[in-house]
């Protein structure tokens, strides 16, 4: 039997078959698009016309490409070239299959009711920011729309460092409010790692859909209050399981071991009692059950 490998019969939804340029999303300003260069699939940031002329809108672009340009980190996208063409500047970066994580809060209401998903989920968002900061880089921006969740294998995808804090780029950040820390709302400069973790906080609260301690701690209104890093926000978040899988364990094994007690206790009623009297000579009898 000859079976060969062949090219699959083709539709409207592969990515062969897509245009060359597709609008994904809009923001304030910027669009989106998917872009097919060279039979790969790109996402193409490009300023809005209205602001592709002001400087102001075209430092901060410039500033995003040079932030993700040195990154290199599982859960971001590899940032790959900037340019201009027709419409106006734009950055250029790998494709991330991907939905916004409001949306699939929404239209998955079931994948985070389980524990391991929504640790799994932390741990990345957690692991992700202990990266950045440990290149003196705050993103400032962290909210639902800026964090995709793939559609293979679920998992999570940090987006957009337009706002972001840099060494080389202290000044030209910003924030979303709904998701911003309080010093950010009252411009309480400098900000540090424990702004990002209040925001991360605030995500948490939408995917457990409850106010865990590690939640309440990330969101204190003092920063003083919460986590001093996301390493020790990691570390509380792997003890919590750890103590919660502990206190299962130590529940299960005290149950068997009551079940066992009460097993025996029953089978010893009918088993013979050997005595031994003052010559030695075993004597048997059964005891009566009570």
């Amino acid at each position: 039997m000859n079976d060969s490998s062949s090219f699959s019969h083709e539709d409207a939804s592969t990515p062969q078959n897509l245009p060359i340029q597709q609008l994904i999303a809009e923001g304030s300003t910027c669009c989106t698009y998917r872009v097919r260069l060279h039979g790969k699939l790109h996402t193409k940031k490009q300023l809005r016309s209205q602001y592709a002329g002001q400087e102001q809108y075209k430092n901060l672009l410039d500033k995003e490409f040079e932030i993700g340009y040195q990154l290199d980190f599982p859960t971001l996208p590899r940032y790959i070239s900037k340019g201009e063409d027709e419409l106006g500047p734009y950055i250029l970066m790998d494709y991330v299959d991907g939905i916004p994580l409001d949306e699939f809060l929404r239209d998955e209401p079931q994948w985070f009711r389980k524990k391991s998903h929504r640790k799994h989920f932390a741990q990345q968002l957690l692991e992700t920011l202990s990266y950045l900061h440990s290149r003196q880089i705050l993103h400032l921006d962290i909210k639902p729309q800026n964090i995709l969740i793939t559609r293979v294998g679920h998992e999570l995808r940090l987006l957009d460092f337009g706002f972001s804090y840099s060494d080389a780029y202290n000044i030209s950040t910003g924030h979303s409010p709904s998701y911003a820390a309080p010093e950010q709302l009252n411009g309480e400069r400098p900000y540090d790692a424990r702004t990002d973790l209040y925001s991360a906080g605030l995500v948490f609260k939408l995917v457990y859909r409850s106010n865990t301690s590690i939640i309440r701690k990330l969101t204190q209104p003092q920063r003083d209050q919460r986590y001093a890093s996301a390493d020790q926000a990691l570390k509380a978040l792997n003890s919590h399981s750890s103590i919660i899988w502990l206190s299962i364990a130590t529940s299960l094994f005290l149950a068997t071991g009551l079940g066992l007690f009460l097993f025996m206790g029953k089978r010893s009623e009918d088993v013979p009692v050997v005595a031994i009297d003052s010559i030695n000579r075993p004597l048997v009898e059964s005891v009566p059950t009570i």
